[in-house]
């Protein structure tokens, strides 16, 4: 088969069953998934990815993505990869939120080397602007609705919290007085969020509480340890 899919990172047990199904529906094969490599660590032996398949392009998503038929149509007729600058192509990853395209904020859609030849699996998760970009995107999820995304925030922020107090950082009030409201205008103005509407606006909404929430359980991490409260819902269910 001329190309494979390969899940890598954490991620939804459900994001990664669609996106198998999807894929072994439209002709591509499925690698299978891989937690244990990460985009963000250029070091991570890939070699498990290529023991699985042999296909000549590989397709890497990550666990909160999910592949699209469109996608995997396309990439099913490609050509095989070839070796002179030829062996990746660039793919949209993009969120959808109340059933619009998000195109400003930490959400932004972005394109990203995931399509490679299975030599060149050092180039994916990089913006390779030479790489000819694909028509249809991976669906990005980092959760599933409002209530996902809080209990996300609440288990992200309880384990930097710990880790950060670990390291002897406190929360001062300085903190909760500027971080938040520079978080809001940052995403609304300086990353786009208002093009985005009331779905820009609660989601940056989100990320500027994130914040609040983050120092309000770091300065509990500094009250004595009969005060403090069992970080809640810190692993998912």
């Amino acid at each position: 088969m001329n190309a494979a899919v390969a899940i890598v990172g954490p991620g939804d047990p459900d994001h990664a069953a669609r996106t198998r199904d999807v894929a072994l529906a439209n002709g591509l094969a499925y690698a299978g998934e891989f937690p244990a490599i990460t985009l963000d660590d250029p070091g991570a032996d890939r070699g498990a990815i290529l023991a699985a398949t042999d296909a000549s392009w590989i397709l890497i998503v990550e666990g909160d993505e999910e592949l699209t038929s469109e996608l995997a149509r396309e990439i099913a007729t490609r050509a095989e990869p070839s070796h002179d600058g030829g062996a990746a192509c660039r793919v949209r990853i993009e969120m959808r939120f109340l059933d619009r395209r998000i195109v400003g904020g930490t959400f932004a859609a972005r394109d990203e080397a995931r399509l490679v030849g299975r030599d060149h699996l050092g180039a994916v998760g990089h913006t390779r602007r030479e790489a000819p970009i694909l028509s249809s995107p991976l669906r990005w999820r980092p959760f599933v609705d409002l209530e996902d995304g809080l209990a996300r925030v609440d288990r992200e922020t309880s384990a930097i919290a710990l880790a950060r107090a670990g390291r002897g950082e406190r929360a001062w009030a300085f903190h909760f007085l500027f971080r938040p409201p520079y978080v809001l205008a940052r995403e609304l103005f300086a990353r786009g969020g208002l093009r985005d509407g009331l779905p820009g606006f609660m989601l940056a909404t989100l990320v500027a509480a994130r914040e609040l929430i983050l120092y309000a359980k770091l300065w509990e991490q500094g009250l004595p340890p009969d005060l403090r409260q069992v970080p809640s819902n810190p692993a998912p269910p």
